[in-house]
């Protein structure tokens, strides 16, 4: 698997429903800190005008990071959340299939 499969791959928790990739888990954080370096002085050292500012910002932002992820990560193969996923007796089930009887 290439690193970019390792950023774009959703991630697959033990319910098998998938969570958002690396890249839009790293998106955020980026976002979120640059949007709050621009907001500060913005805000004038007020902290709730800031974090309003901040939040309010990197809304739209967010989103259209995140749907372009969504697009890149279209058609890749599942990564397990953690390696422990595999190890929980709801993914041993559904790994087994129904159940017959």
């Amino acid at each position: 698997m290439s690193g970019l499969d390792f950023f774009l791959a959703p991630r697959q928790d033990y319910k098998g429903r998938l969570t958002p990739s690396e890249a839009a888990r790293w998106w955020l954080i980026f976002v979120m800190v640059m949007v709050g370096f621009w907001a500060w002085p913005i805000a004038d050292g007020h902290l709730v005008m800031w974090f309003a500012i901040t939040i309010f910002s990197s809304t739209p932002i967010l989103f259209l990071g995140w749907y372009f992820f969504s697009l890149l990560a279209n058609g890749r193969e599942p990564r397990l959340l953690t390696p422990s996923v595999k190890n929980t007796p709801r993914f041993q089930q559904r790994l087994e299939g129904p159940k017959k009887g």
